[in-house]
């Protein structure tokens, strides 16, 4: 399947565990660069390297409780650049 997300980016919640973990595979297997954001440290390191081994793009790894108040613009403020496909 071409999804033909080549030069897009992925911004992934909940991605240690269930379908954020799934969906972070799918999309970093069809070319998308993806940030993978969880609260579980070393989970979000396991899926990093384990997307790593699989030849596709590593993925940017935020370790954040997005229930915390300042953890959605966190995120927002360190991933968001020009060269991104989504609007900040």
């Amino acid at each position: 399947m071409d999804l033909e997300l080549k030069g897009c980016v992925a911004l992934v919640t909940g991605a240690s565990a269930g379908i954020g973990h799934s969906a972070a595979r799918v999309l970093a297997a069809e070319g998308a660069q993806t940030v993978i954001v969880a609260r579980r440290e070393e989970l979000i390191r396991s899926l990093h390297d384990e997307i790593r081994t699989t030849g596709a793009l590593a993925p940017m790894v935020v370790c954040a409780d997005l229930t915390e108040r300042d953890s959605p613009a966190a995120v927002a403020n360190a991933y968001c650049r020009p060269s991104a496909k989504w609007t900040c």
